[in-house]
């Protein structure tokens, strides 16, 4: 498989991861508002965890034992604590502020995973990736803080709570994408590896939900565990996008959440992009361009070594 042929697959899973993503955390918004963190947590790990047992027994190939066969459970664990800590703070933050804010904030993880990559995992970057995620940034600041909204804020304990958890997320999710990479590179399979991401994230929130756990309507039920579903498709994308690319590559598309929130919000609750959210867009969109059409940026900038 030529370069440009992985790169285009790995964008194409990479925007499938993001968007999965983005439709499960207006689930979280929408639809569970009223469910514990825990609760939500623990309904979408179980219908994930059940789905990936399924899919992973029904394959063809090898052995029972051999199919959840990992080169390290140890990072699994690692990986799941991140994801629970990342997914636990960011459904609280989304109770104590507003969907805007916590999207916002935890969209400071692609450059911080960028960074992680390129000391952990020593990984090179590339103007065009540097360009993109500068761009992603601007539009994030752009919409956080370059509109009327900024002044209609209220600036509580519970608001700044709200801000706390978003920027605990937005490491977590990071750290979560670094160890991702990790076992990408193990040639662990993706479905096995997204059955023990789900299971041990299970497992480890189940003692914090006891104590908050009580009853729900069955629409509400049916969602979170929709969303576990939903999620499976999520991991397991961003496990074969970064098979396929670097981390580094692969950050400055997390910014499309940001537009695909926008888009959903206008077909379910017909709310109008904003003036300075359809500047982010733009912004954002730019970025993406200067990875999506790598060889057209170096062009245009007139790059000969390309």
């Amino acid at each position: 498989m030529n370069e440009d042929t992985k790169h285009s697959l790995a964008t194409f899973f990479k925007i499938v991861n993001i968007a999965t993503f983005a439709i499960v955390s207006l689930i979280w918004k929408l639809k569970l508002e009223n469910v514990a963190s825990e609760q939500q947590y623990i309904l979408q790990a179980f219908a994930a965890v059940v789905t990936l047992f399924f899919i992973i027994i029904l394959l063809p190939g090898k052995e029972f034992k051999s199919k959840f066969k990992v080169y390290s459970i140890k990072s699994y664990i690692y990986r799941a604590v991140a994801n629970a800590i990342g997914i636990l703070a960011m459904m609280e933050a989304l109770k104590l502020t507003g969907a805007n804010e916590v999207m916002t904030i935890t969209q400071l993880s692609p450059a911080i995973t960028a960074c992680f990559a390129v000391i952990f995992l020593k990984e090179k970057v590339r103007l065009n990736w540097i360009i993109a995620l500068i761009f992603g940034i601007a539009g994030v600041l752009v919409m956080l803080y370059g509109g009327p909204a900024r002044f209609q804020v209220s600036f509580s304990s519970q608001y700044f709570q709200g801000v706390a958890l978003s920027l605990i997320a937005a490491f977590s999710f990071s750290s979560y994408n670094i160890i991702c990479k990790k076992q990408t590179d193990a040639n662990d399979n993706h479905f096995t590896q997204a059955f023990y991401c789900f299971l041990f994230g299970f497992l480890l929130a189940l003692p914090f939900s006891i104590g908050k756990w009580k009853a729900i309507s069955l629409e509400e039920n049916l969602w979170a565990l929709g969303s576990g579903v939903i999620g499976v498709l999520s991991v397991v994308c961003l496990f074969l996008s970064f098979k396929l690319s670097t981390v580094v590559r692969m950050s400055p598309h997390s910014y499309l959440r940001i537009i695909i929130t926008a888009i959903t919000m206008y077909i379910l609750k017909d709310e109008v992009p904003s003036p300075h959210l359809t500047m982010a867009i733009g912004l954002i969109l730019i970025g993406n361009f200067c990875v999506v059409f790598e060889k057209t940026f170096y062009r245009l900038i007139k790059k000969p070594n390309y």
